[in-house]
């Protein structure tokens, strides 16, 4: 909805360009806040899976197959 009222805004305007600018920004920021929300459902995912399996973060680790560590 932003961006079709941007678009309209430019188309309107008569002048795009000066709005260019202004969805790269944006796209920018999009990209960045999208990462953050990724990141913080795999946590949840994670934090949710150690409480159900009972372990903490140091014995899936150490459980792990890609590591020699003991717990």
């Amino acid at each position: 909805m932003l961006f079709w009222r941007i678009e309209l805004a430019a188309v309107e305007s008569g002048t795009p360009a000066i709005y260019d600018a202004l969805i790269n920004e944006l796209n920018e920021w999009m990209i960045s806040y999208r990462l953050l929300v990724k990141s913080r459902i795999t946590r949840t995912a994670n934090r949710k899976v150690s409480d159900e399996t009972g372990s903490d973060k140091k014995e899936a680790v150490a459980m792990s197959a890609q590591t020699s560590a003991t717990a």
